[in-house]
């Protein structure tokens, strides 16, 4: 045999279908429940309306998601929604990763972290000339003294 023909036996035997079939299992209904160590199913509970109240009303670490800008292009979906939406995502993240910074660039300067949120909008964003993005109706910024991180919040109404 030539080299052409080595080759072209070659590729015809690479090209054959092999093993393309995706196999059937037989599983248990039951056995997709996960299992606990004692090896009885567990149900995963719905967090009630109670924790999910007490919940928002908590400070939490602010992201990208959480300024009101974006939010209806997201809401919207489709193409363009989720275009318009990641970019405004990706805006809001750089601005609070740029608090994170100034944060750490103001312990650097001034050897402690602010003590209040009034200290914090005064050395960290006033300092830095940071413009933070607009919250929606009734919830608002909050800086965390204990972990040095800015949140959001929403008082109770």
């Amino acid at each position: 045999m030539n080299t052409t023909t080595k080759f072209l036996t070659l590729a015809t035997m690479l090209m054959l279908p092999v093993g393309c079939e995706v196999p059937e299992l037989d599983v248990p209904r039951d056995a997709a429940a996960p299992v606990q160590a004692s090896g009885t199913a567990t149900a995963q509970a719905e967090p009630s309306t109670n924790e999910i109240n007490r919940s928002a009303s908590q400070p939490r670490e602010a992201t990208g998601l959480d300024p009101k800008k974006g939010k209806l292009s997201r809401e919207q979906g489709g193409y363009l929604g989720s275009v318009l939406g990641a970019g405004m995502y990706a805006q809001h993240q750089a601005i609070f990763l740029q608090v994170k910074n100034a944060i750490n660039l103001d312990y650097g300067l001034n050897g402690d972290f602010p003590k209040s949120h009034e200290e914090f909008m005064e050395r960290v964003i006033k300092f830095n000339k940071l413009q933070l993005p607009e919250l929606d109706e009734g919830d608002q910024y909050l800086y965390d003294p204990e972990d040095h991180t800015l949140k959001i919040f929403r008082p109770e109404s």
